[in-house]
């Protein structure tokens, strides 16, 4: 039930541009239908804890499918799951979101699994900070039964070149 909480700041407001969140984590959640309190693995959210959940987070497990895939995710009604569904095996992958004119995709160990046309609107959730390894807006919320190597949040492009060697770096860093 420990989690980071990073107050929010310019360069965490996203806003209507490109933006990748990449994450070195192991986590071993179990997903459950429904219960967001424990099927979840919050590696990176920073989004309203209402309805629409508007703002960016990449977490460990679909809870719906009950998988253990990794999930993209902008809002409540937009998200995109990796093919892979073996994530939650408690060893570290290297896992990232990202949005590039407009497409929300989601990797896990270097491919891209899952797209979705998101638009340019504001995924800033100002006023609301970063909270890593879990969520704590009413008690022990999403909490990553694992744990996180390294995370990396780049407010901007990255080409697709440049996000293919900053994995590689991670892999070859870690061991992966």
């Amino acid at each position: 039930d420990e989690f980071l909480l990073v107050p929010d700041s310019r360069p965490l407001q996203f806003g209507v541009g490109d933006f990748t969140v990449m994450a070195v984590a192991a986590w071993s959640n179990v997903p459950r239908p429904n219960d967001h309190y424990k099927g979840y693995a919050a590696l990176f959210v920073k989004a309203s804890p209402y309805l629409p959940y508007e703002g960016p987070g990449l977490f460990g497990n679909d809870i719906i499918l009950q998988t253990g895939s990794a999930r993209a995710q902008v809002d409540a009604n937009t998200s995109v799951d990796t093919e892979a569904t073996t994530l939650n095996d408690g060893a570290f992958h290297v896992v990232s979101m990202r949005r590039t004119s407009g497409v929300l995709s989601v990797r896990g160990d270097g491919q891209t699994s899952g797209s979705a046309v998101v638009g340019a609107f504001d995924v800033s959730a100002l006023g609301m900070g970063a909270y890593i390894g879990g969520r704590d807006p009413t008690g022990p919320f999403q909490s990553l039964r694992g744990d996180i190597a390294e995370l990396i949040a780049v407010k901007g492009p990255v080409s697709d070149d440049a996000l293919a060697k900053l994995e590689t770096y991670l892999r070859t860093k870690y061991g992966l």
